[in-house]
């Protein structure tokens, strides 16, 4: 990456190429803080603010990201934050992988997909909890499994907040009983933070899971490694696949598009299953302070839409994990044909571990599962698996062009893509930008939908094909057609 800490002003902070496990390679509270926001990598996780001698904070900024800062006093000067970050550090999911998962002969190894011992697909036999999840119900089903069956005392996972004065309506919580953990079902689209919860997890001698998505696994396993108390206490990761993460303006750019004033919003499910068609067609229900509610479909919504990114976390600009390779167990949607038509959801599944093979072995009175392989994995996932694939490569190159820093990827840094490829990542960083920067600047919602629109025009317009192609397309089908014939007539 050459030496990118120059060109920020950052000349006694080691280049991000250098942190590694060397004993004398440090990095300290302000050279941590400079390499972070430089290159905008923070998700919020709080394993940084989790570590011995840290007194750094996770606070919302004014776009509504949970990102780290500094906290009252200096951290102590002793504190090394070398290898604490997900993107600050030179271990890869496949490091990592390696490992904790101890890949063994009974173990597969995909680029897209990871390591994993068995792939399924299905859901919970269940009907009436697999109709409260978000596809298929089984990271439900997993967590209270490895509460019924000992393995753990207490599930880390994220459910609705008991203040949502700041416009965060969830959190992360710890839950002791399978009535708790069913009342984190559901995904849930807003910023949350580990930071709290891991003081606990570190005063405490029980057991704990912990349900993340990708980055913060990642964070989990590194503290694993930086701090045995994290080794002994955290024996079991659920990994939930993940496009990308939203800043909470998501959530109000929603609730102001359904009609809600602001503080009016009490709950929000972002995805309610219908009873018709595919798995995809579901709504987002809102419940408001009087106790009304408020349901529209998705596909209706201006802000919803994935692909187009909008109120995307930066940080996940620069992430190459899609399907949690680092946990356990890896959990998603089937967003694949034959699964996708059912309206009631199904999950797609990756047993990573020896212990998450052990987890479901006899469990085939609870849940449905089916083999499936790795193309089918990533076929399910495609759409995000090409972003961190070609669009991470691409993106990668913008930086290194501009001398900005970014993480080591396992993905080489790469503008060789097709023109129009181009055109497409960098309108969606363009969008990502925008949105968060013109919801706070619009007076109303259709204010900022007006601005907004323009930038999503073009956006859609790269996806259409061009007269030129259109015509290239016609003419190379006439010429076809016409030698088709040329050739019947000779015979």
């Amino acid at each position: 990456m050459g030496s990118p800490d120059r060109d920020l002003g950052l000349a006694n902070t080691p280049p991000l190429s250098a942190c590694s496990d060397s004993q004398d390679v440090r990095l300290d509270e302000a050279s941590f803080l400079s390499i972070v926001r430089a290159g905008d990598m923070c998700t919020g996780c709080g394993a940084c603010a989790a570590i011995t001698g840290s007194t750094l904070q996770v606070g919302l900024s004014p776009k509504g990201l949970l990102q780290v800062e500094e906290g009252r006093a200096p951290s102590d000067p002793s504190t090394d934050f070398v290898n604490t970050c997900p993107f600050v550090t030179t271990r890869s999911e496949d490091d990592l992988a390696t490992s904790h998962l101890l890949p063994d002969s009974t173990t597969h190894y995909d680029p897209g997909v990871g390591y994993s011992r068995r792939l399924l697909v299905g859901h919970v036999r269940d009907e009436k909890a697999r109709a409260l999840s978000s596809s298929g119900g089984i990271a439900t089903w997993v967590l209270q499994r490895l509460l019924a069956t000992g393995v753990v005392d207490s599930v880390i996972h994220v459910r609705p907040s008991e203040d949502s004065a700041a416009g965060l309506h969830f959190e992360y919580a710890i839950s002791s009983s399978s009535l708790e953990i069913a009342d984190g079902a559901k995904t849930r689209y807003s910023p949350v933070t580990l930071a709290r919860v891991l003081e606990t997890v570190r005063a405490s001698n029980s057991a704990f899971a912990v349900v993340g998505v990708p980055c913060f696994i990642k964070a989990v396993r590194l503290l694993q490694e930086k701090e045995p108390v994290f080794a002994k206490r955290i024996v079991f990761t659920v990994g939930l696949v993940c496009g990308h993460m939203k800043s909470s303006l998501f959530t109000a750019a929603l609730a102001s598009e359904m009609g809600l004033a602001p503080g009016e919003l009490r709950t929000i499910d972002y995805r309610a299953k219908g009873t018709v068609g595919p798995a995809s067609d579901y709504n987002i229900e809102l419940t408001r302070e009087d106790g009304g509610s408020v349901v529209r479909p998705a596909r209706e919504m201006f802000s919803y839409d994935w692909g187009k990114g909008l109120f995307r976390y930066p940080a996940c600009d620069v992430c190459d994990d899609v399907l949690a390779e680092t946990a356990d167990i890896s959990i998603g949607d089937a967003w694949l044909a034959p699964y996708v038509a059912n309206p009631q959801g199904t999950s797609i599944v990756a047993l990573r571990s020896q212990q998450a093979v052990e987890l479901l072995s006899g469990s085939g009175d609870e849940v449905c599962l089916e083999p499936v392989d790795a193309d089918q994995i990533r076929a399910s996932q495609a759409g995000g698996l090409r972003d961190r694939r070609e669009g991470l490569a691409y993106r990668l190159s913008r930086r290194d062009a501009a001398h900005h820093i970014r993480p080591l990827k396992r993905v080489a840094a790469s503008a060789d893509i097709p023109l129009q490829r181009r055109r497409i990542y960098a309108q969606r960083m363009l969008l990502r930008a925008a949105s968060l920067e013109m919801f706070l600047s619009a007076g109303t919602f259709d204010d900022f939908v007006s601005r907004m629109s323009p930038l999503i025009g073009e956006y859609e317009r790269l996806y259409r094909p061009s007269a030129v192609r259109v015509r290239a397309s016609k003419a190379k089908g006439i010429i076809r057609r016409t030698a088709l014939r040329l050739r019947r007539r000779r015979r």
